[in-house]
């Protein structure tokens, strides 16, 4: 593929150009005064079925993206380029079909009125006045859709494999395209969730409240790592895993499970991080130790940064809280950060909307975790939480390495307690 083509700020400048134009008009049909003046006459059917009242250009433009959108992506502009002329096919069709409609509509709308024609089958068994032609006709259709929406998955997942510079798979990328992956909470997500259409959940976190407007595929195992869970999708798929791929996959699974010390690893992840492992071809301790130390230089980082790397917010009732996880192997560093991170805490709680906020910060190597805590009754909420005395602002944990499973839950179990949250 031509890297230049791709840099190119034409399709940018004609989605520029073609979005100025559709806004114009839309202004001028919508909001001018001859378009005030004409909705006055104006019925829901000439406006439904886009009969002379529309503006014929409007109807084209319409009809144009609707047709390219799709087209763009799957090859027919390729096509197109290639073979010269036959590109003449998209053109005529667009402007035949904003012809028809432009001309026709008000004609054919009283027909299908009367005889309640709303669909292509419905036409179909007028025609042939057979029910089991309408039937034949959908299942066409359907089928059809079908292959159209697998072929735009697939290119959704082509750009993610250009985009990542043939790092991703297309299968992998389709599904990150569709996918909420290792979360499924509202909170958890990324802005505009709200507006998204989330299709497909695979997750090991507890269950949150994340309403869809259709029914979805949903995954939820209780194992150590979402890593595990995309790894069984790929031998379910019989889809080959690369070298590249199974090293991003075990160096999760080690990440997640802290090397198999922490409570939520299963046999299951670990021999998911094994078969990884031989795949990429690493070993095991000597890279789990290399990520960590790498994944702990907090040298010259500032505390918001280090706050939010390992960072999720929860909800019980009107209260919200952050659980933050800052994991080393050098518990000096870790002591040595405290002080500044309680400043930042302390600082920023107000601002940040939440009720209180938390740091775990973690010693791999030694399995235990320092918690530190800001925030209107946290001392007394951390207290009740792991019934044992603390201080005034943190709380050490021996053998608390896991935040899902060992902080998270006693924590959101104490917040319950309305004497306490208030």
């Amino acid at each position: 593929m031509d890297v230049e083509l791709i840099k190119s700020p034409i399709p940018i400048i004609m989605m520029v150009i073609y979005i100025a134009i559709v806004i114009w008009m839309a202004w001028y049909q919508g909001f001018s005064k001859k378009a005030l003046e004409r909705k006055k006459n104006q019925t829901f059917e000439d406006y439904l079925t886009g009969g002379k009242s529309r503006n014929a250009v409007i109807v084209f433009l319409i009809t144009c993206v609707t047709f390219y959108s799709g087209t763009t992506f799957t090859g027919r502009v390729g096509f197109f380029y290639n073979f010269g002329v036959a590109g003449l096919n998209s053109v005529i069709t667009c402007a035949a079909t904003g012809l028809v409609m432009y001309f026709l509509s008000e004609k054919v709308w009283p027909i299908a009125k009367k005889y309640r024609l709303s669909t292509l089958p419905d036409i179909m068994e007028l025609r042939y006045q057979s029910r089991y032609v309408k039937v034949l006709v959908s299942l066409i259709i359907v089928c059809f859709n079908i292959i159209w929406l697998i072929t735009e998955i697939r290119t959704l997942g082509l750009a993610m494999n250009l985009a990542s510079g043939g790092t991703l798979p297309i299968v992998v990328g389709s599904a990150i395209a569709f996918t909420m992956v290792d979360h499924n909470e509202r909170d958890q997500a990324v802005e505009g969730i709200d507006a998204a259409q989330v299709t497909e959940i695979i997750d090991h976190h507890r269950i949150g409240a994340l309403e869809t407007t259709n029914p979805i595929y949903f995954r939820n195992q209780p194992l150590g790592c979402t890593a595990t869970i995309v790894t069984q999708l790929y031998h379910e798929n019989r889809v080959e895993i690369e070298p590249a791929i199974a090293g991003l996959l075990c160096s999760a699974i080690l990440s997640d499970t802290l090397m198999f010390r922490s409570p939520t690893c299963t046999p299951i992840d670990r021999y998911t991080a094994e078969e990884l492992a031989k795949i990429a071809g690493i070993d095991i301790p000597t890279h789990a130790v290399a990520m960590f130390r790498a994944g702990s230089e907090l040298v010259g980082r500032s505390m918001d940064d280090i706050f939010h790397i390992d960072y999720k917010s929860y909800q019980v009732k009107s209260k919200r809280i952050a659980i933050s996880q800052v994991t080393s192997v050098n518990q000096e560093e870790l002591h040595e950060l405290k002080p500044q991170m309680l400043d930042y805490m302390r600082s920023s709680l107000e601002k940040s909307g939440l009720n209180m906020m938390f740091v775990m910060l973690t010693n791999i190597i030694e399995e235990t975790t320092e918690l530190l805590f800001v925030g209107h009754n946290a001392a007394e909420l951390v207290q009740t939480a792991f019934q044992q005395p603390g201080g005034v602002d943190s709380i050490t944990l021996p053998g608390v390495v896991s935040r899902k499973k060992q902080l998270v839950s006693p924590l959101l179990a104490a917040l319950e307690d309305e004497s306490i949250a208030d």
